[in-house]
């Protein structure tokens, strides 16, 4: 065996290992000693990038799968993780660019397929969401992931019964999942069945009673019924099994301010941005909560940002436009008002001058 095979294969069998037991410092020291022996070797990049991924330090992470790319243009996996340095930043295109490529070097793989098809449910691609999935169920009948996320797509397409149908079809080929129960939960709650809603959600929370994601989720279908006590509660016990979730932090502050406590969803908000400054809606839930106690110019301040991290938004510029025109600012008040009616037709006759 030549040499630099040797050494290939003993870093690699050392670094799965490391990554396995979570030793990502050490990891990333056994790789820069390893790139000096074999400075062409695109496994030592590719997992010292898993390592820096794993410690969300993202522009190495990036860094290290380029370099992994640039040395082997084949090398699917990098092309995938690097995806996840690209959701980071919120930049989809990239993801799918990079999950696209993947796909060319390897066509048969069902995870790519419903890992890509899923960033085109996330920007509203609902087509080519439906043929990723659809394709990623005919190479592997079983993923139960793509038939939820199929089901996601249907009900995205307002075909309720048909989004049913998938999440049950989930839940009876993996039965231990909750994440098909919340999704039913969600379409039976749209259909005005509530009982059964309530139920899929318990049976979520007793299979995984320790995961906080559950509980947001939770959370999120209570506010849809202006239950914000209950919100609340939800979130909170999401907060208790994961004080680092950021989404239970930023949903929780959003429903204290109509609840009548807009300094409890300051607090939240400004711990969600410290969790993770790259989240839009936190800055908006907190610039209502600042509109909430008249402090416009902080409230304008927060929507500029949200706008900044996501400038597709109509919310945030409706919500700025209200903040200027409590300040008696009509010019900006209106270019936002034309904006966010721009963006989404309900605000078409909103709040003019």
């Amino acid at each position: 065996m030549p040499k630099d095979e040797y050494i290939s294969q003993a870093f690699e069998k050392h670094a799965q290992k490391l990554l396995e037991d979570g030793l990502h410092d050490e990891l990333i020291e056994t790789a820069q000693d390893a790139i000096p022996l074999n400075p062409n070797d695109a496994m030592i990049y590719f997992y010292r990038g898993n390592a820096h991924l794993e410690k969300k330090e993202f522009d190495k992470a990036y860094a290290d799968f380029t370099e992994t790319i640039r040395l082997d243009s084949k090398f699917a996996d990098a092309y995938i993780y690097r995806t996840n340095c690209h959701d980071q930043k919120g930049d989809i295109d990239s993801a799918i660019a990079d999950f696209t490529k993947a796909l060319e070097i390897a066509p048969e793989d069902a995870n790519t397929y419903n890992y890509r098809g899923y960033r085109y449910y996330q920007k509203g691609e609902l087509d080519k969401a439906l043929a990723d999935f659809t394709k990623a169920i005919e190479i592997y009948p079983y993923h139960t992931t793509a038939i939820s996320n199929l089901g996601l797509v249907h009900a995205a397409k307002g075909d309720l019964d048909n989004a049913i149908v998938h999440y049950s079809l989930a839940i009876n080929f993996s039965p231990e999942d909750p994440w098909p129960y919340i999704y039913r939960s969600q379409a039976y709650d749209e259909k005005g069945h509530h009982d059964q809603a309530l139920a899929d959600f318990a049976e979520a929370i007793k299979l995984d009673p320790e995961n906080d994601d559950v509980y947001i989720n939770r959370g999120i279908y209570y506010g849809k019924k202006n239950d914000n006590a209950n919100a609340i509660i939800a979130f909170t016990e999401a907060i208790k099994l994961n004080p680092k979730n950021a989404y239970a932090y930023l949903n929780r502050g959003f429903y204290y301010t109509p609840k009548g406590d807009p300094d409890a969803a300051i607090v939240d908000c400004t711990k969600a941005i410290e969790l993770d400054p790259n989240i839009a809606d936190a800055y908006h839930n907190r610039a209502l909560a600042y509109a909430a106690k008249d402090n416009h110019d902080a409230s304008i301040a927060d929507c500029t940002k949200a706008i900044e991290l996501d400038p597709s938004v109509a919310d945030f510029y409706h919500d700025r436009a209200l903040a200027y025109k409590a300040k008696g600012d009509p010019e900006r008040a209106v270019a936002d008002f034309s904006k966010a009616a721009e963006l989404d037709s309900k605000y078409a006759k909103s709040n003019a001058y």
